[in-house]
């Protein structure tokens, strides 16, 4: 028993620790700034900026205006709320693990795989509602488990699924698709107890429909969510077993500087996420025949929970007007994966096959974890900036940004305001070759997917001189920004 709570005390430790670690490094950007600036401006204009932009429900934003209203607005304080909410899903994980009645080393294991994985790391560091999705997501699965275990029905127990899911529901909308997950569940499982749920839903909705009129009147009111979605391509087959391979534990172009070692690592990796999606069926399988399993509502539950609101997001994102397949808000499905995973692969037989394949799993999810954290897709703005200031540190009084992306635009903005420089004009084009200047500056980023013709050959051919600038670099893109003059 002692060794066991020190496992699981160092698993928490090593959970904590890779969420803290390169917490403010690269700053903010993009996505989080516009959060940052909802929650910083007055409680009137958050409201009126959240209802405006109709995308996402307010939950998120209003909290983060209640945490810096308390720390202010620090980069380290700031990205320490979605941080904090990460480890505080831990509570409820606990929780389900317990009313699933769960062996000790499921547990574990699933905590484990949660503590190193890339895609749970990066999502609860950034400043975005995702581990505020965690948290509910969690808290909204034990307690229906809970509902699903008891044998008479309990108003406490109700009471509170129902405000776990109205967290979800107006944290993000995807909390819709794991409540559809749970009335499929009941249906399947428990329809006796089905009534019960239908209330709780009407309920959520009547609780919802405030946000859902305001949010309905506002996309009208701009001409529907076009501009907000039509960035987000249709998904394919391949987008839906992406998030699951990310859970597992991914291999990307990351690892291309490997040579030989991710040319092997591509052939292991591939039989591993075949073992490990073996595992699952067969044990799917088993479980939807043997009827004698203990516990085994929980599990099937857990399994489509799991499943389904990714099933759901593919499917309506081919019907609807414009895709709303977004594999971040998924981490709705991610706590009963990892759960549904660790079952699975003790559940695996003979047990030399079981013991190579957790052995396996800890391995690769130890493997993939460290070399995609100390391998981000982000870079540092600010330093960038700053250069650039001391650059043009003579007496000029007004100087132009070009720049033909909007993200770069409002993290270059963002950073200037910070310095209290309103010398710095940020100018929007379509393209660099519309630029009709003597004297400016360049911004761009090249993606590493991008085909586009790096902005210094757009300008150089144009009789534009090129100096040197600041760069910063991911392993996948690139940040650009440099003088330019006739």
């Amino acid at each position: 028993m002692r060794l066991q709570r020190s496992i699981i005390a160092l698993l928490i430790i090593l959970f904590v620790t890779t969420r803290l670690w390169w917490l403010a490094r690269f700053g903010l950007y993009g996505d989080e700034i516009f959060s940052l600036r909802l929650a910083a401006g007055s409680w009137s204009d958050l409201f009126a900026n959240v209802i405006r932009d109709a995308v996402h429900p307010p939950l998120f934003y209003v909290l983060l205006k209640l945490w810096i209203t308390v720390g202010g607005e620090s980069v380290y304080w700031v990205k320490l709320f979605p941080v904090c909410a990460s480890i505080a899903s831990l509570a409820p994980f606990y929780l389900l693990c317990r009313e699933s009645k769960l062996e000790p080393k499921v547990s574990r294991l699933a905590l484990g795989l949660m503590a190193v994985n890339m895609y749970m790391v990066v999502y609860a560091q950034d400043l975005r509602m995702y581990s505020l999705l965690l948290f509910a997501s969690t808290c909204s699965c034990w307690l229906f488990v809970k509902m699903m275990n008891e044998t008479e029905s309990k108003l406490g127990t109700d009471l509170l699924l129902f405000v776990a899911n109205l967290i979800l529901v107006y944290t993000h909308y995807y909390g819709w698709l794991l409540a559809g997950a749970q009335a499929l569940a009941l249906v399947i499982l428990q329809r006796h107890k089905l009534k019960r749920f239908v209330v709780s839903s009407l309920a959520l909705v009547l609780c919802f429909s405030p946000w859902i009129y305001l949010a309905f009147r506002a996309s009208i009111e701009k001409g529907g969510l076009g501009a907000n979605l039509s960035w987000n391509p249709k998904p394919g087959i391949g987008d839906f077993f992406w998030f699951y391979l990310n859970l597992n534990g991914p291999i990307s172009y990351r690892w291309e500087d490997y040579g030989v070692f991710y040319k092997v690592s591509l052939g292991v990796y591939a039989l591993l996420t075949l073992l490990f999606f073996y595992a699952i069926a067969r044990f799917l399988t088993r479980l939807i025949r043997d009827r004698k399993e203990r516990n085994r509502d929980a599990m099937i539950a857990l399994a489509v929970m799991a499943f389904l609101p990714s099933v759901l997001a593919l499917t309506a994102s081919y019907a609807l007007p414009q895709s709303i397949w977004g594999m971040r808000y998924l981490i709705i499905s991610s706590v009963a994966y990892f759960l549904i995973l660790s079952m699975s692969v003790f559940d695996l037989q003979p047990r030399r096959i079981r013991t190579l394949t957790v052995s396996s799993l800890i391995a690769w999810a130890a493997l993939s974890g460290w070399t995609e954290l100390v391998n981000r897709e982000k870079f540092a703005v600010e330093p960038l900036v700053k250069q650039m200031i001391e650059a043009e540190s003579d007496e000029k009084q007004h100087v132009r940004i070009y720049t033909d992306d909007g993200i770069v635009g409002t993290t270059l903005q963002f950073y200037l305001d910070r310095q209290s420089e309103k010398r710095f004009e940020i100018i929007y084009v379509r393209s660099f070759e519309e630029i009709d200047d003597s004297q400016f500056w360049a911004a761009f980023v090249k993606y590493r997917f991008d085909n586009k013709r790096l902005a210094q050959e757009v300008l150089a051919e144009r009789g534009f001189q090129i100096s040197d600038g600041c760069t910063a670099a991911t392993h996948g893109h690139k940040f650009f920004l440099f003088p330019v003059q006739r």
